[in-house]
């Protein structure tokens, strides 16, 4: 089975994300460099020829559940909204499409992430059973635990954010396939 027998029909109602260098140059491979928007106008349509093959040929996008994987705190990178026409294949972490342009209104990564703090789920604001014991618990400064539940308390925090953004992930991906699978019996 080809990659083209894999293309979903466009969700109108679907957001994209392309990260780019400020010059709009890839900055995850990729050859070229992407017409930026103004702060009215989006940017010039790019379209690509041929098959779309993830990771070989179309343009790379991904959505709002995959971004962190896209989007790290490093270096001059831009998150721009795109908006895509034609065939878009869902490869996972990301989509590969026929059609794009860029958006008015990027953000850099930090900006974009600490807009969208309000909307993180509540569980990582819940204090742990380890925070409850621990506001009890006086413990002398610089004492041998100190270092020890801090250490715990990270790693406790650490597995709560992973499995907030793993079911989001989950439940986003089977979402998307129950979209496909609507799309082809309809």
């Amino acid at each position: 089975m080809g990659w083209q027998e894999l293309a979903l029909p466009v969700v109108p109602s679907m957001t994209f994300y392309k990260v780019i260098a400020a010059d709009g140059s890839p900055v995850h491979g990729g050859r070229g460099t992407w017409s930026l928007p103004t702060d009215t106008e989006p940017g010039e349509w790019w379209e690509v020829e041929g098959d779309i093959v993830p990771c070989h040929s179309g343009l790379h996008i991904t959505d709002l559940e995959n971004l962190d994987t896209w989007a790290q705190q490093q270096g001059d990178h831009l998150i721009y909204r795109a908006e895509v026409e034609g065939d878009v294949i869902d490869h996972g972490n990301k989509f590969v499409a026929r059609k794009m342009r860029l958006l008015p209104g990027p953000s850099t990564v930090a900006e974009f992430w600490a807009a969208r703090r309000p909307s993180v789920p509540a569980i990582r604001n819940t204090p742990t059973s380890a925070d409850l014991y621990l506001s009890h618990l006086e413990l002398p400064k610089g004492h041998v635990l100190t270092h020890k539940v801090t250490s715990a308390k990270a790693k406790v925090d650490d597995y709560q954010k992973r499995r907030v953004a793993s079911e989001r992930r989950f439940y986003a991906k089977a979402a998307k396939g129950l979209v496909a699978w609507a799309a082809r019996h309809a």
